[in-house]
């Protein structure tokens, strides 16, 4: 498999890894305990914790790529037709 392939899988599975973790933990503010911030909307996220969810995503995703590049190596998942 190619430099460019595995990058192209890992980028693929960011972005399906980032975007389910992104509701994880999430409060909107009318649910926190903390006062509204005025002008923004109540369901917008309290704490959005972004920093931590983007290192669970990259490093979740860095192991799937490897699990995906470990399967294809061995011939157990085929990405190129015979």
């Amino acid at each position: 498999m190619a430099l460019i392939t595995k990058i192209l899988v890992y980028v693929v599975i960011w972005w399906v890894v980032f975007l389910p973790v992104l509701s994880i933990g999430v409060q909107n503010q009318a649910e926190a305990k903390d006062e509204r911030v005025a002008g923004t909307d109540p369901g917008a996220p309290a704490n959005a914790s972004l920093k931590k969810k983007i290192i669970i995503t990259s490093v979740t995703a860095f192991f799937l790529t490897a699990l995906f590049v470990y399967l294809e190596g061995i011939g157990f998942i085929q990405v190129r037709p015979e």
